[in-house]
């Protein structure tokens, strides 16, 4: 192991078995301080992120300097660790808590949705406060489900698995519903149907890894392969999709905004149809990630997705 790979996991190390069980018992403010740190101290480590990260940015925000652009590279990072740092502070989440916080417009629009119960997909992105969402949802009134991977089949390190399940294993505790993992499709599918069918809601992310099967969309000024399973289901089960964004504002607060739900138009051609109701919720993303470029977390793998032109 390299000197670098030596300081990297010493990192890791330091997070998982110091940090994250000192977090819980320190003030909310000075856990984002820590989170800030370790940003900056993994912008410097992590060079190859940087890079990708930086030459993402520059093909996307054309006008912007390239000190502007290393500005949100390092400001991304720091978002990142916050995140991370985020999902430790869910058993602390109370309602004192989120009247300091917490900023969530257009619940009225959840609730209208609940009212037809058929259940809800929230469509959103890997951006800004995405693992507390749906804690915050499920409390508000909306119980929540979640996809995730099953850690045990995933390529990854000890201390990479142990803080996956760290993960899973807290916002599993905050959530009225379950968490499905999304290695059986079939399986996965009729689990979906089965929580939409109690009128639950269920995080979709449309930036989520794609197959290319999958639509291709204008997105972020690229032609882009786009997970369809969020339309795809709505479009199967009569479902509202909600587009949803998630942000962190100054002063670390905690901003949520839920859209009214995405309409469906069946025209019989069900491929058309399909990229609308994709594209409507791709525009809403698009529209958050341009504003606030650095709190998106997939800048380093949006490149897989583009479709190259032969």
């Amino acid at each position: 192991m390299t000197v670098l790979g030596i300081v990297r996991f010493a990192g890791k190390w330091v997070f998982y078995y110091i940090i994250v069980p000192l977090v819980r018992y320190i003030p909310v403010s000075i856990a984002y301080k820590l989170a800030t740190i370790l940003g900056v101290i993994n912008y410097y480590l992590f060079k190859e992120n940087r890079k990708i990260i930086r030459q993402n940015m520059k093909e996307v925000l054309k006008g912007k300097s390239d000190r502007e652009i290393e500005r949100l590279v390092k400001l991304n990072f720091i978002n990142h660790a916050k995140a991370n740092v985020e999902i430790i502070l869910l058993p602390k989440i109370d309602e004192k808590l989120l009247a300091q916080r917490l900023d969530f417009h257009g619940f009225e629009n959840i609730e209208e949705a609940l009212k037809r119960g058929r259940g809800i997909i929230f469509s959103l992105g890997h951006m800004g406060i995405y693992y507390l969402a749906g804690a915050i949802t499920n409390m508000k009134g909306c119980v929540m489900n979640d996809i995730a991977q099953d850690v045990a089949q995933l390529k990854a390190g000890r201390i990479e698995k142990k803080m996956l399940m760290k993960k899973l294993n807290t916002y599993k505790k905050v959530i009225s519903g379950k968490i499905i993992h999304k290695d059986k499709q079939l399986d996965l599918l009729l689990e979906i149907i089965r929580i939409l069918k109690k009128n639950e809601g269920i995080s979709l992310f449309i930036d989520a890894k794609p197959n290319q099967t999958d639509p291709v969309i204008e997105f972020l000024g690229k032609k882009t392969y786009i997970s369809s399973g969020t339309a795809a289901i709505a479009m199967r089960t009569g479902c509202a999709i909600i587009p949803n964004v998630t942000l962190r504002m100054p002063g670390n607060r905690w901003y949520i905004r839920a859209e009214k739900s995405v309409e469906i138009t069946k025209t019989g051609n069900t491929e058309e149809d399909l990229k609308k109701a994709l594209t409507k919720c791709t525009d809403f993303l698009e529209k958050y990630i341009l504003e606030y470029p650095e709190q998106w977390h997939h800048w380093r793998v949006f490149h897989q997705r583009w479709v190259r032109d032969e």
